[in-house]
């Protein structure tokens, strides 16, 4: 059976770990990532079946990945994109800078803790599944 990817794009080292570990104990095959540019650079390369990513960081924010993402092939289009934040803004200030096709989702990281978020990544790989 085919180990499921997961790309993790996130700048803040502890944060990142958390991420990790609990992916790691779920045995999924994470490619790890500190900005959007080297996000972008794996997800083309490798592939995933799921990208969790930040939205502030350097070099590329997690949004201009996703714009990037989505204007290539039909995988780019396609792959489920999971966007992180702490930020107070509403998801509908968000939505208008995602671009469309694609699936999206939107985590306040104050929300959920890491096992929550692995939850919620197991519920949209199941409906791609």
């Amino acid at each position: 059976m085919k180990r499921i990817k997961i790309l993790v794009v996130e700048d803040e080292p502890s944060i990142l770990e958390g991420y990790l570990m609990v992916l790691y104990s779920k045995d999924f095959n994470v490619f790890e990532a500190r900005n959007g540019f080297e996000g972008l650079t794996i997800a083309l390369r490798e592939r995933p079946d799921i990208i969790l990513s930040d939205i502030i960081m350097p070099v590329m924010d997690g949004l201009e990945m996703l714009q990037k993402l989505r204007e290539g092939d039909d995988y780019s289009k396609k792959v489920p994109v999971v966007m992180l934040t702490n930020l107070d803004i509403s998801i509908a200030k968000i939505e208008e800078k995602i671009p469309e096709p694609g699936p999206v989702y939107y985590i306040l990281k104050a929300d959920f803790n890491f096992r929550q978020v692995v939850e919620k990544i197991e519920e949209i790989l199941a409906r791609k599944l």
